[in-house]
C-alpha cells in the first residue's frame, strides 16, 4: 500500500518524473524515489539498474495474459495501477522500501 501511494505522490510532486515514456525522464523518477525513501542520490550503478528495472517491469506488465493474480493473504486495500509504467514505478518504490539502507539490520 505504501509503495503505491508513495509512487503516486512522487509523480504528483514531480510530474515530469512520473513520465516514463521519454527515456530522459525515468532517471528523474529514480532520483526522486531514492531521495524520498533513502534520503540520498542513487549511485551511477544503482541509477542504471533502476532504469533497466523500470523498463523491464513495464514491458512485463504490458502483457496482461502473462500475469496471474496474487491470491495469498488479504486483499490489497489499494489496487495496483492498471498503467504498466505506473505499476513499474510502484514496484521500484517497493524495492527501495526493502533496500538495506532503509531496513535496520541488527
Amino acid at each position: 500500500i505504501l509503495a503505491r501511494k508513495l509512487a503516486e505522490q512522487i509523480g504528483i510532486s514531480s510530474p515530469a518524473a512520473a513520465d516514463l515514456s521519454t527515456k530522459e525522464l525515468s532517471p528523474r523518477f529514480v532520483r526522486e524515489a531514492f531521495m524520498c525513501v533513502l534520503c540520498r542520490e542513487p549511485a551511477a550503478d544503482e541509477q542504471a539498474a533502476c532504469i533497466e528495472f523500470l523498463a523491464q517491469q513495464a514491458l512485463r506488465l504490458t502483457d496482461l495474459k502473462t500475469l496471474s493474480p496474487f491470491t495469498a493473504g488479504p486483499a490489497a486495500q489499494i489496487a495496483p495501477s492498471a498503467d504498466p509504467q505506473q505499476r513499474a514505478r510502484e514496484n521500484l518504490v517497493h524495492v527501495l522500501l526493502n533496500h538495506n539502507d532503509f531496513v535496520t539490520v541488527r
